[in-house]
């Protein structure tokens, strides 16, 4: 999948795509001019593969969640030679599926293959620290989350059909807003809010149907 970072002054100097590979490798590519779009760099990976990846909004931090239950924070200032932001740091006991930065950028949310949230606060990204508590509820793998423009809220999705919604606005003491809302009998891939944080939109795919 391609993921674009933010068009904000900063973003704009690495103005960049991401190509994932399920080979040791993430490709960066100079999407600048996206009617030619070229290769950057590589990023060697220590795991088989990265199943989710985000850039911060300024688009200097780069997060790419693994298949060994970890996640790896990548300095991109100099897009010709990104490097790690300390080591991996654990966060699942599951394949981490995704990861999605705040749009300030300090905080950063994971989850995956454990059916469990967790909140991240990213200030330090060469040091990430845990905030608050697991977010449960869901009861298989969770594919997709979405912080909302103002960061108070948080929406999720996966494999248990089930939308749900939490409130972050005091990250130490997040919790779920109410019950979770049935996607329909089918398994919800994506998710994100609207510019005004008023709406979620879905994406999601029946099955045999």
């Amino acid at each position: 999948g391609l993921h674009r970072p933010s068009d904000t002054p900063e973003a704009s100097e690495i103005s960049a795509a991401m190509l994932r590979l399920r080979s040791h490798l993430v490709n960066l590519l100079d999407a600048t001019d996206p009617r030619a779009v070229r290769p950057i760099t590589t990023l060697q990976l220590s795991t088989r593969y990265t199943y989710g990846f985000a850039f911060r909004p300024d688009g200097l931090v780069l997060a790419t969640t693994n298949d060994d239950t970890s996640i790896q924070l990548w300095d991109m200032r100099d897009r010709n030679k990104p490097t790690r932001m300390g080591s991996p740091t654990t966060v699942s006991t599951g394949f981490v599926n995704v990861s999605e930065f705040s749009n300030d950028g300090k905080m950063l949310v994971t989850a995956g293959a454990d059916n469990v949230i967790k909140l991240w606060d990213a200030s330090d990204p060469g040091r990430i620290r845990k905030i608050g508590p697991d977010l449960t509820g869901h009861t298989k793998a969770i594919a997709s989350v979405a912080f909302s423009p103002d960061q108070r809220t948080l929406v999720s999705t996966g494999d248990d059909l089930g939308i749900r919604l939490w409130d972050i606005s005091d990250p130490e003491h997040a919790h779920q807003i109410g019950d979770p809302i049935p996607a329909h009998r089918a398994t919800v891939h994506s998710v994100t809010f609207s510019p005004d944080g008023t709406k979620a939109y879905v994406t999601r795919v029946n099955y045999g149907s």
